[in-house]
């Protein structure tokens, strides 16, 4: 069965919706970087991180916690431009999701 056929459950939607926002963040984070590697040298404990991180970058809770669980400067260019590819696929997913 092909994706344009596939009937997208409201739970599918929602994890779609999830993974979507935890790429934009992963995305967000590498685009500022310096901003976010800052915020956390500075943090005084992970939850305070988290919450920076939701006000700096405009993103949710689960964005943030997945940047900080993540180990981004270790990332080389061709795994920073996967998350960017991931999340066009991701878009792309939850776009059709939302025609059906």
């Amino acid at each position: 069965m092909s994706d344009e056929q596939h009937r997208y459950t409201p739970e599918e939607i929602d994890d779609l919706r999830e993974r979507v926002d935890i790429f934009r963040a992963l995305s967000a984070a590498i685009d500022r970087w310096p901003e976010v590697a800052r915020l956390a040298f500075a943090a005084a404990s992970p939850r305070l991180l988290v919450e920076q991180l939701c006000e700096l970058l405009g993103i949710g809770e689960a964005g943030a916690t997945a940047i900080t669980e993540m180990q981004i400067v270790r990332l080389s260019e061709a795994q920073r431009e996967k998350i960017r590819s991931q999340l066009a696929e991701q878009e792309a997913e939850l776009a059709r999701a939302l025609e059906q």
